[in-house]
């Protein structure tokens, strides 16, 4: 089970910082681990960590709406006006 709960991080993690596709992270593990992982399986644990997430991720978006001052990368600030504001 730990081991499991490891590659669940791992995919969350390589998907949602990474911005990795899910067929690159497939091939990754395929690759240097053995293991076959499908897409669906990795498309239920990202929305599984995302509902784990929501109360946190909430928690943020109201302190960055309550700050007077917000640094974003540039980027990445784009993406989120549409999603926060």
């Amino acid at each position: 089970m730990e081991e499991t709960i490891s590659v669940i991080k791992k995919v969350a993690y390589l998907s949602t910082v990474q911005f990795l596709p899910y067929n690159r992270i497939a091939s990754f593990f395929k690759e240097v681990f053995g293991l076959e992982i499908s897409q669906g399986s990795m498309v239920n644990w990202i929305n599984e960590a995302k509902k784990a997430a929501a109360p946190a991720i909430g928690r943020i978006k109201e302190y960055i709406m309550q700050s007077s001052v917000v640094g974003f990368d540039v980027r990445r600030y784009r993406k989120v006006v549409g999603d926060i504001f």
